[in-house]
């Protein structure tokens, strides 16, 4: 899961504006990993998006749990990543 948000911060030709630190704060409400880590690994889990329907990522910080949508292009699903998490107040910044 970590390894991810960094291939997507890393691996965008310098194409996005998200930065780790705002994909784990929105994926598990802490800007930065703890010291001892967290007590439950994070983990994406898959739903499937109803037709005509364009549901963006989103996620349960209780669980540190991501929600991708299936079926979607991978450009488009950093975008639709990216809008989530530009677009969200943050953890506790509501």
């Amino acid at each position: 899961m970590i390894d991810y948000c960094c291939h997507i911060c890393l691996h965008t030709d310098g194409l996005t504006e998200v930065t780790f630190e705002q994909i784990l704060q929105f994926i598990s409400g802490a800007d930065q990993i703890p010291v001892l880590g967290f007590d439950k690994q994070p983990t994406v889990d898959f739903y499937t998006p109803l037709q005509n329907v364009r549901r963006l990522p989103y996620a349960s910080t209780c669980d540190i749990r991501l929600f991708l949508p299936r079926g979607v292009e991978c450009e488009q699903l950093k975008s639709m990543l990216q809008q989530s998490i530009l677009d969200s107040c943050g953890f506790g910044f509501i």
